[in-house]
């Protein structure tokens, strides 16, 4: 007689299978809850020209933007009583009047205006940034300060034609709308 062999189908998946699928799930579970937790950084906001201000605002609210940032600057920024003092740290046309109260003053000319970006007109997410003396930086990208302290470097971009003002913190990295909130705090 011969001898016949009869091959069974098992029944069920083998342990290989499971723990292969069990591996796979839990890996799209974890991309899954990555992508739902993963958030843009919050970048602050930089507004050198108008231009950029009017990219992200309208006119109405570039005003308020303004208007703000220059009250802001008129306390924080460092004071001259002549402009020509003014000048010698900052460079022909580096300083401007700023009034304040009864008294006109000179200050450094605001080189750009950071902004939270959950409240961009709101004077309290506003910080505005002068540039440092002149003669400390020949380069396009120029160090910036608020109430004496360095904030970052200042430099602008051209992409596709359009200009763009970029800000970076001293270690190279964008400024956060975290650490404008801590410079207004400060």
């Amino acid at each position: 007689m011969r001898k016949r062999l009869f091959y069974q189908k098992r029944g069920g998946f083998s342990v290989g299978t499971v723990v292969f699928v069990a591996v796979l799930c839990g890996a799209v579970v974890a991309i899954g809850a990555g992508l739902l937790t993963h958030r843009a950084p919050d970048t602050a906001l930089v507004m050198a020209t108008t231009e950029d201000c009017r990219r992200a605002f309208s006119e109405t609210t570039c005003e308020a933007i303004i208007a703000n940032a220059i009250a802001v600057h008129a306390g924080s920024a460092p004071r001259y009583r002549e402009r020509q003092v003014c000048e010698l740290d900052f460079g022909d046309g580096g300083c401007a009047p700023v009034a304040l109260l009864n008294m006109t003053f000179y200050a450094p000319s605001v080189a750009a205006v950071v902004s939270t970006r959950d409240m961009p007109a709101d004077g309290r997410g506003l910080v505005p940034l002068y540039f440092e003396p002149r003669g400390k930086s020949g380069d396009e990208s120029r160090r910036v300060f608020y109430r004496g302290i360095a904030v970052g470097v200042l430099s602008h971009k051209r992409f596709g034609g359009a200009g763009m003002s970029m800000l970076r913190d001293q270690a190279g990295k964008p400024l956060t709308s975290e650490a404008v909130r801590k410079l207004r705090r400060g």
